[in-house]
């Protein structure tokens, strides 16, 4: 079963992650596209600082946009922001119980508290439904530059896609 998995996005307050993201030819398109804006939208994006939750769906419009261009399929949709903790573990672990392997296809910004749920329920409930993570930024072969330019900023070294998902294992 394949999951599309849109977290609630926080870590689009970062200003090196939103300058990265605008790299991004679809993400920069439906930023673009974004009416309403004082400045440029652009501008508006790149400074909006802790006001960036209205910039989360745009971000992930132009993400899930370029997934679609690959002809990626999906079973099923979770928006993060719309769930509290109980109802999404309460819909992970329907899921869980009545599969044996389950991808989750993550569109970000950023990683959230998925993994750390999910390792609870199967804890708690004993399953062993085979649990995948797929950065959908992180495993987009046009990509590869992404994660590398945003860890630069923070110090860290990323070698490979393999290590730009690790925050998931």
């Amino acid at each position: 079963m394949k999951i599309l998995y849109f977290t609630e996005g926080r870590s689009l307050e970062s200003r090196e992650l939103r300058e990265q993201l605008a790299r991004i030819p679809e993400v920069l398109s439906e930023i673009k596209k974004m009416k309403g804006c004082k400045l440029q939208p652009l501008l508006s994006f790149l400074d909006c600082g802790s006001n960036y939750q209205p910039w989360v769906r745009v971000v992930q419009r132009g993400i899930l946009s370029r997934l679609r261009k690959s002809g990626f399929k999906y079973s099923a949709l979770i928006r993060r922001e719309i769930l509290s903790d109980e109802k999404l573990q309460a819909q992970l672990l329907s899921m869980m119980q009545s599969r044996s392997q389950i991808e989750f296809y993550v569109i970000g910004p950023g990683y959230d508290n998925l993994h750390l749920l999910i390792k609870k329920i199967q804890s708690e409930f004993s399953l062993d439904c085979e649990v995948i993570f797929n950065d959908v930024i992180g495993s987009d072969p046009r990509l590869t530059w992404f994660w590398a330019e945003v860890r630069k900023s923070d110090g860290r070294k990323i070698h490979d896609n393999l290590s730009a998902d690790a925050a998931y294992h």
